[in-house]
């Protein structure tokens, strides 16, 4: 038996790395060979510095409403941008949705058949706790039991 003070302490995360095969975001495994880099059918690259881009945005002089597109006439929304932002993007990073591999995978896009050809009007309600504090709130009631 090995006691406590003889084995090394390790991190939290080198624990987790010592349970894992391949790290998706750790470029450490893809120079190591660990990290899946290919697919049959999907063409996959090196990761290089030709495909990250500096980026700038830069707010309009004063906010411009935009009309949104909906069944309540007249719904604007107005979205007051901050200054200018720098950033990096990053294409290396760039990937395919799981379902792109395999059918087993949930997809964030509906397939066709699951498309409505109307419009839903239905309307959204505030959730119970975000609303305003003080409003006149409606009693919750759970069914069998008497209050």
């Amino acid at each position: 038996m090995t006691s406590a003070s003889s084995t090394p302490t390790r991190t939290a995360h080198e624990r987790a790395r010592s349970r894992t095969e391949w790290h998706p975001r750790d470029h450490e495994a893809t120079r190591s060979g660990i990290l899946r880099t290919a697919f049959r059918g999907t063409p996959a690259y090196p990761p290089t510095t030709r495909w990250v881009r500096p980026g700038r945005f830069v707010p309009f002089d004063s906010p411009r409403p935009t009309t949104v597109g909906a069944a309540v006439e007249g719904l604007q929304h107005v979205y007051d941008a901050p200054g200018t932002i720098e950033f990096t993007v990053d294409f290396n990073r760039a990937t395919n949705l799981p379902c792109a591999y395999t059918d087993f995978a949930t997809c964030p896009l509906p397939p066709p058949e699951n498309r409505l050809p109307v419009a839903v009007e239905a309307g959204e309600k505030i959730p119970y706790e975000r609303r305003v504090a003080g409003a006149a709130q409606p009693k919750r009631t759970i069914p069998g039991r008497t209050p």
